[in-house]
């Protein structure tokens, strides 16, 4: 349905992107938090930390429902071992995916019905150990401490080109992925002067869809920031529209191998999917 340009956003930031691109997602992962749950789900690396603020805005405002915290964890926080009553000692692991490991099970084991604890590179965790698809160490550690902290709130967000385990995989309730954008949410995600590049009055997202299909939220953003300081649209010359249209369409797509989402451990016991792959 095409829109009136002066209806559309007149700035947007990354954050805003994210909020506008995945509204419905962000719904679903602070419900499936507020209850307790652990989810897993595929999300680039650079969305990451974006998600988790967006998040992180949604939990603690009271009208969306219980208000929550949101602490990332990025395996970046020293432990700490008491030598004596005013002594303690830094340990810092050897690996950043052995400090994640740590720092995960220090809040897991300190874990507050009131706090998500989001996991932003849950693929150092979860990466198998060779093509017969064992889980490492790491991973089967991971594992047993979600089963053993039941009713802690938890995000786990990894790499859509990571396959997780199945014995880790199967420790989440709820599992899904953030993506690529979807049509119906590309008028909330192009901004006055980039609709201009296509229209005199009016955006159509039926025309943008096609030529941005596969992109991220920051990704279609970034490519469509580059189209801010061309010529607007003159009805007169279709072909510079479908230049612009194009270089859209060869904007770099991250190339993820299409892997099926791990079943759950019984029929019916795995009831969220956020939207499908294509």
């Amino acid at each position: 349905m095409r829109v009136p340009i002066a209806s559309l956003p007149r700035e947007l930031t990354p954050l805003d992107a994210v909020q506008a691109a995945y509204a419905d997602e962000l719904g679903e992962l602070a419900a499936s938090a507020r209850r307790g749950e652990a989810a897993l789900v595929e999300c680039d690396e650079a969305l990451a930390a974006l998600v988790h603020r967006a998040l992180r805005d949604r939990l603690a405002d009271p009208t969306t429902g219980r208000p929550l915290r949101a602490r990332y964890l990025a395996g970046h926080e020293p432990e700490r071992v008491a030598l004596g009553a005013r002594v303690d000692l830094e340990v810092r692991p050897t690996s950043l995916a052995a400090a994640l490991l740590a720092e995960l099970r220090r809040a897991l084991q300190a874990g507050a019905e009131d706090e998500l604890l989001v996991v932003g590179r849950f693929e150092l965790l979860a990466t198998s150990a060779g093509p017969d698809g064992a889980p490492t160490l790491a991973a089967r550690e991971a594992a047993a401490l979600l089963l053993d902290h039941p009713g802690v709130p938890l995000l786990c967000l990894h790499a859509p080109d990571v396959l997780v385990p199945e014995p880790l995989a199967r420790a989440f309730r709820r599992r899904g992925a953030v993506g690529p954008v979807s049509p119906d949410r590309l008028r909330h995600l192009v901004r006055r002067r980039e609709a201009r590049k296509l229209d005199v009055d009016h955006f159509d997202p039926a025309l943008l869809a096609p030529h941005v299909d596969g992109l991220d939220a920051l990704a279609l953003r970034q490519a469509l920031e580059r189209l801010a300081d061309r010529v607007d649209f003159d009805p007169r010359c279709l072909a510079e529209r479908d230049a612009l249209l194009a270089e859209l369409a060869a904007a770099p797509r991250r190339h993820v191998e299409p892997r099926p989402l791990v079943a759950g451990p019984a029929p019916g016991e795995v009831e969220w999917r956020l939207r499908g792959r294509p």
